[in-house]
C-alpha cells in the first residue's frame, strides 16, 4: 500500500480532525511527495530535520530514501497516526520555534553533524521559522520547503521590487533562494485557499560580502526596512541615533544617494554602510 493510501486510512480510522490553527493542511499526494524528495537530493545516511511532520508521508519518503530523519510536530494526537504511516520514525512533539533545536539535532545526529532541511510548513510560521533556520548554528546545506506561493516570492524578490523587504534580505544574506515548482490547493488535504510553492535556500559557504561585524549588518538590514516610506536617512539615525548631517554623510561616503530608500539598496550596497558604521564606532 503507498504512503498516500496508508495515511487517508490511519487519519480516517483515528476520526483525525484538521486543525485550522495549526495551518493543518496536509500533502497527502504521492506524486508531490515524490517531486519533494527528488529535489531534496537526499540519500543515503543523510541527516534531515523535518518540520511539521504531520501525518508523516513526507517522513515516510524520506526514510525510504535511507535518510535519518529527525521531525518535529505540535500536535500530540497525531503520535499513532505517524507511527502508523512512518514507523520508526524519529519524532519530537513540540513547537520548533521554542524548541532548543540545536540541542535537539546534536542529539539525533551528533555534534557539528552536516544536515537538510525539508519540510512541508505550517504556513502561519514561514517568515519566522525560515529566518531562524538562516541564523540557527547548525551545518544546514540546504532547505527546502513548501510554503504558500506569495511567501515564495516575497523571499526570492529583487531589490526594488514591492515584495523585496527584511526577511527577503535576510535569506540573500545566508543563501541563494529559488523556487522550483507550484502546487495547487488539490494536492492538499483539506485544500487551502492559495496556491503553494516548493522554495529551496542553498547555504553560501560564506557570507557574500565581506564585514567586519556581522552583527552590524544585520542592524543595518533591519533599520533599512524599518519605516518602508522613509529615507534610509531617516531609519539610519532612528536605529543608530546620529542625526541627519551624520547619516547623509555615511551614505554619500558609501557612494549612494542620500535620498535612497533602503529597500532600493542591494545587499553590498548594504554591507559597505555596515563596514562604514563599524568603522565610525571604532574611531
Amino acid at each position: 500500500m503507498s504512503n498516500e493510501k496508508v495515511a487517508r486510512k490511519a487519519l480516517k480510522e483515528a476520526g483525525f480532525r484538521f486543525t485550522h490553527s495549526l495551518g493543518q493542511n496536509f500533502l497527502l499526494n504521492d506524486g508531490v511527495i515524490g517531486k519533494i524528495v527528488r529535489a531534496s537530493e537526499v540519500g543515503p545516511d543523510d541527516n534531515v530535520l523535518e518540520i511539521g511532520a504531520g501525518c508523516g508521508i513526507l517522513t515516510a519518503a524520506l526514510m525510504e530514501r535511507g535518510a535519518r530523519v529527525l521531525a518535529l510536530e505540535l500536535d500530540t494526537s497525531l503520535a499513532p497516526i505517524l507511527d502508523r504511516v512512518a514507523p520508526g520514525a524519529r519524532v519530537v512533539f513540540g513547537d520548533a520555534l521554542k524548541v532548543d533545536l540545536p540541542a535537539l539535532c546534536r542529539e539525533a545526529f551528533g555534534e557539528n553533524a552536516a544536515l537538510k532541511v525539508v519540510s512541508n510548513l505550517p504556513y502561519y510560521i514561514t517568515a519566522d521559522l525560515v529566518a531562524m533556520l538562516c541564523r540557527a548554528p547548525l551545518d544546514i546545506g540546504s532547505i527546502l520547503v513548501m510554503v504558500q506561493k506569495e511567501a515564495a516570492l516575497r523571499m526570492t524578490a529583487q531589490p526594488g521590487e514591492k515584495e523585496y523587504g527584511l526577511l527577503t534580505a535576510t535569506i540573500a544574506w545566508y543563501g541563494r533562494a529559488d523556487i522550483l515548482f507550484d502546487v495547487p490547493p488539490g494536492a492538499f488535504t483539506p485544500s487551502p485557499h492559495v496556491m503553494s510553492a516548493l522554495l529551496r535556500i542553498v547555504r553560501h559557504p560564506s557570507p557574500p560580502f565581506a564585514v567586519a561585524d556581522e552583527g552590524m549588518m544585520h542592524k543595518v538590514l533591519s533599520a533599512a526596512f524599518a519605516m518602508r516610506r522613509k529615507t534610509l536617512v531617516n531609519n539610519l539615525c532612528a536605529a543608530f541615533l546620529i542625526n541627519r548631517e551624520e547619516a547623509g554623510q555615511l551614505l554619500a561616503d558609501c557612494g549612494l544617494d542620500p535620498k535612497v530608500r533602503g529597500e532600493a539598496l542591494s545587499l553590498g550596497e548594504m554591507a559597505r554602510i555596515a563596514n562604514a558604521l563599524r568603522e565610525r564606532r571604532t574611531l
